[in-house]
Formats: structure tokens, C-alpha cells, sequence
């Protein structure tokens, strides 16, 4: 009789250790395959929620308020780590075009775009 429980409980440890497993597996997936085209927009000078990137990532931006000497910076940021990362074309951009940039990323990035004194609008991250 004893065996016989001892075999279930072993039996219900297996199954609830495999149920885990595969759950952990989808919440591996998750990000990868729901992000893929998603777009989240911002004011200039705050900063973007940490987005799981998963290949090219473009930040627009649309300022108001620059000049030949005033713009707008644009960089991407590894959470964990205060040095920003340039995306392709620079990042730094003068007067009031709007323009985007684009990034190469893989996993979780958060983003900012900075005005110089004066410079204002919005800015669309897509992935």
C-alpha cells in the first residue's frame, strides 16, 4: 500500500515538474512572437517602456522648436546599462524635420529621444 502512494506522489511530481517546464517555455516566447510590430509613442524627453526587440526597431520623432543649432538626440539603452547605443544615420538631429532612425536589437531596450532647451514634440518607437 505504502509503494503504491509513494509511485503517485512520484508520478504527480514528474507531471507538475513537466507542466512548469512548458510553461516557462512559452514565456520564453511570448515577447518574440506578440512585439513583432507594435508601436508605442512618446513626448520628447521622457523615456520609453523597457520594449523586447526582436531585429530592426525604428524611432520617429517629429520636434518643434529647433534650429540650426538646436535638435533632437536619439539613442536606444540596454536596461542595466547608462550608455547609449547610436542607431544607423547618427544621433543627433538639427531643426524641426522629423526623421527616424533605425536599430538593430535583440531582447529588452528602452529608448529616448532628448530635445535640446526649447525643442518639443513626440517620438514613435516600432518594432
Amino acid at each position: 500500500m505504502y509503494s503504491i502512494l509513494e509511485k503517485k506522489r512520484g508520478m504527480q511530481g514528474k507531471i507538475l515538474f513537466s507542466v512548469f517546464v512548458g510553461l516557462m517555455a512559452l514565456l520564453v516566447l511570448i515577447p518574440s512572437s506578440f512585439a513583432s510590430g507594435d508601436s508605442l509613442s512618446y513626448d520628447i524627453g521622457k523615456t520609453s517602456t523597457h520594449i523586447y526587440c526582436n531585429g530592426t526597431v525604428t524611432v520617429s520623432f517629429s520636434p518643434k522648436g529647433g534650429s540650426d543649432s538646436k535638435g533632437v538626440h536619439v539613442a536606444a539603452y540596454k536596461p542595466g546599462n547608462p550608455s547609449g547605443i547610436a542607431g544607423d544615420g547618427g544621433s543627433f538631429f538639427v531643426g524641426n524635420k522629423s526623421g527616424s532612425v533605425t536599430f538593430k536589437l535583440y531582447g529588452y531596450h528602452y529608448f529616448k529621444v532628448t530635445g535640446d532647451s526649447g525643442v518639443t514634440g513626440t517620438y514613435t518607437v516600432t518594432w
